[in-house]
């Protein structure tokens, strides 16, 4: 394994080595609430999403699985309110 990774290192740097890339989150997290607002909400059943507090920018690999839960969450709330 060992001598699979070094040549790879060798020609310059590694994916691992590279800082993630930073999300808005609270822009995905806008998104999200839009995307349920407009196809999950019913019209004879309004529902109005309030979004309080920031969590700013944060790194891809850590906002992507957030973003699922948060979907899952929001789909859930909808579905069972």
């Amino acid at each position: 394994m060992r001598q699979a990774a070094a040549p790879a290192r060798a020609g310059g740097p590694d994916a691992r080595d590279q800082a993630p890339e930073r999300v808005d989150f609270d822009r995905v997290a806008e998104r999200l609430l839009d995307m349920a607002t407009n196809s999950l909400v019913r019209p004879d059943r309004p529902i109005v999403f309030t979004m309080a507090g920031s969590s700013g920018a944060l790194p891809s690999d850590i906002a992507t699985p957030l973003s699922l839960i948060l979907a899952e969450l929001i789909q859930n709330a909808v579905e069972h309110a």
